[in-house]
């Protein structure tokens, strides 16, 4: 098949369908075996991807098939490249194509940008960070693989690289005004942790608040920050991977070595 019309059945199709795993509430990410790219999961044809769905769920990959309108597909194209995927393996009429998520979408480059400028877009990270929750949350019965332990050492690698946007609000002490992180209940009865967040889009998936404002805080900061009693931890993306950094976790990453923030 020709792959000009693969390429151009993706803004010609009414709905495509891509398969979001439960465990991030995010698009399925997979090392493709051949190419070695970063892929989601896209079909032109409901029924082929729900029987791609079901061989997921058959190796514990909880998920479900999200039907996209083309508003949909370019907001999933988006998300996916600050995420850190750089393909989608597209199956056009039972055909699989791996398709280059630069192929269909424009990506902003920000290098010519002052550091202190540029967006904060922790796309390593994000990556990391989908592979290790899909594979642990599949397998708690079983964490303790070689395979998580690696993904795990990659990812807090990367947590020591990464700057995060952290939600505060103003308030007044002794007559002056301070920034105050905000904190949520985790679960019934649970504890409290401070969300942060690796970009804007999953910022922005927070309740809208004209009272809240963001501060960009990098990693070495972060796990120094002096906790609050009441407060276990830091909270990555609430609202997709909901990653926790407990007080365990953060004295982990104080022990390993510092490096630079990512640019």
């Amino acid at each position: 098949m020709d792959r000009r019309e693969v390429l151009a059945s993706i803004p010609k199709a009414v709905n495509l369908y891509m398969i979001h795993s439960d465990f991030t509430r995010l698009p399925f990410v997979y090392c493709d075996d051949e190419s070695f790219d970063d892929v989601a999961f896209l079909f032109d044809i409901k029924e082929n991807a729900e029987k791609k769905s079901k061989e997921l769920s058959e190796n514990k990959q909880k998920n479900t098939v999200v039907e996209l309108n083309q508003e949909g597909v370019l907001r999933a194209f988006t998300h996916m490249v600050i995420a850190g995927v750089n393909a989608i393996k597209y199956n056009y009429q039972g055909e699989d194509f791996i398709i280059q998520l630069d192929e269909i979408v424009k990506l902003s480059d920000f290098s010519e940008l002052p550091p202190e400028q540029r967006p904060v877009e922790n796309r390593t990270l994000q990556l990391t960070m989908l592979y290790f929750s899909q594979e642990i949350r599949a397998n708690l019965d079983n964490p303790n693989t070689p395979e998580i332990h690696e993904m795990e050492e990659e990812m807090m690698v990367n947590i020591l690289k990464a700057r995060f946007l952290v939600p505060v609000r103003e308030t007044q002490v002794d007559g002056e005004t301070q920034m105050q992180m905000l904190m949520l209940k985790i679960g019934n009865g649970g504890g409290s942790m401070i969300p942060v967040f690796t970009d804007n889009i999953e910022f922005d998936k927070m309740p809208n608040d004209d009272t809240v404002k963001k501060t960009i805080i990098d990693a070495k900061n972060l796990i120094n920050f002096p906790l609050p009693p009441e407060c276990e931890g830091f909270l990555i993306n609430p609202m997709g991977v909901s990653l926790p950094l407990s007080s365990s976790i953060l004295n982990n990453l104080r022990n390993m070595e510092i490096t630079p923030a990512e640019k």
